[in-house]
C-alpha cells in the first residue's frame, strides 16, 4: 500500500460513528511522527510512525488504537532489500527478480534447480578416487638364474587408470653370493629403467633392494605393471616368505 506522507487525522473523524470511522480507516492509513500521534480513544484506527517504533528510528512502526491506547503492531522496513516477483508500488528498494528463477536457475522458487551447464561449462559429479594395486608375498622364497629379465613371481598389478601418472613401489631382500642382480619395472610392454635395470652388486648377505619410481601420464585405459629381474650367472635369491615378505606396490596419482 502506498502511504500519504499529509495527517489529516487531528479529530477530523473523531465526530464520526465507530462503523464511519473503521470503514476509512480501511482505505486510509495515517503517517506521522510518533510524537504527533492522535490522542488513543477511537478502536480500530490506525497509524504508521514515520520514525519507528516509539519515535526511536528504524523500521517505520504501524500501530493501531485498541480503544484506550495504541498497540505496536509490527515494523515496516519500506527501505528494505526484499526480492520480490513484481514491483511494489509500497517499496522503495525491492529487487525485482521475477516469478521464477532464471539465469543458470530453472524449477520454481520454492525448489529450484541449476541448469547443467553454467558459467559456461558443464557440471560435473565428483572424479573418481585414484586407482592402486599391492601384492604381498608370503608363500616362499623367489629364485631365478635368467640372465634375461623375467616377472617377479606374483609381482603383477593390473588396473585402469585415468589419463594419469603411476608411482610404484618395491620392498625387497635379496641375496646373491657369486654374482650380479638386476631390477627392473615393466607397465604393458614398456621398461621403466632401461633395458637392464637398477644394478645390485653381489653381496654374500641379505640385504635390502627396494626401489620406487613414477611414470609418464599414461592414456585412460587398463595397463598391467610389473617387477621383472635377472642375474649375471648363477642364482638370485628374494625373501618372500612369512619371515621376510615382498611387496610391490602401485597407485594413480590425481
Amino acid at each position: 500500500m502506498a502511504f500519504d506522507d499529509t495527517p489529516v487525522y487531528a479529530g477530523a473523524i473523531a465526530a464520526l460513528d465507530e462503523g464511519s470511522k473503521n470503514l476509512m480507516n480501511s482505505f486510509y492509513v495515517q503517517r506521522l511522527a510518533f510524537a504527533s500521534r492522535p490522542a488513543a480513544g477511537n478502536a480500530g484506527v490506525v497509524f504508521l510512525s514515520s520514525d519507528g517504533a516509539a519515535g526511536g528510528g528504524g523500521d517505520e512502526a504501524l500501530y493501531r488504537d485498541n480503544g484506550s491506547t495504541w498497540d505496536l503492531i509490527g515494523l515496516i522496513a519500506l527501505g528494505a532489500d526484499y526480492l520480490v516477483g513484481t514491483a511494489q508500488p509500497g517499496l522503495t528498494a525491492e529487487i525485482v527478480v521475477g516469478a521464477a528463477p532464471g539465469g543458470e536457475l530453472g524449477g520454481s522458487w520454492a525448489s529450484p534447480t541449476v541448469d547443467g551447464t553454467h558459467s559456461g561449462s558443464a557440471h560435473h559429479s565428483e572424479p573418481p578416487a585414484p586407482v592402486f594395486g599391492r601384492v604381498v608375498r608370503t608363500a616362499g622364497d623367489i629364485t631365478t638364474t635368467s640372465t634375461s629379465l623375467v616377472d617377479v613371481t606374483g609381482a603383477t598389478i593390473t588396473f585402469t587408470t585415468g589419463a594419469f601418472p603411476v608411482q610404484y613401489a618395491v620392498a625387497q631382500t635379496v641375496f646373491h653370493a657369486t654374482a650380479t642382480s638386476w631390477f627392473n619395472v615393466i607397465i604393458d610392454s614398456t621398461l621403466l629403467h632401461g633395458t637392464s635395470g637398477l644394478q645390485d652388486q653381489n653381496i654374500s648377505t641379505l640385504h635390502s633392494e627396494s626401489f620406487s619410481g613414477q611414470t609418464a601420464a599414461l592414456t585412460a585405459a587398463s595397463h598391467t605393471i610389473k617387477e621383472q629381474w635377472r642375474v649375471s650367472s648363477g642364482t638370485g635369491i628374494m625373501k618372500a616368505g612369512t619371515g621376510g615378505s615382498h611387496m610391490f606396490s602401485a597407485h594413480e596419482i590425481r
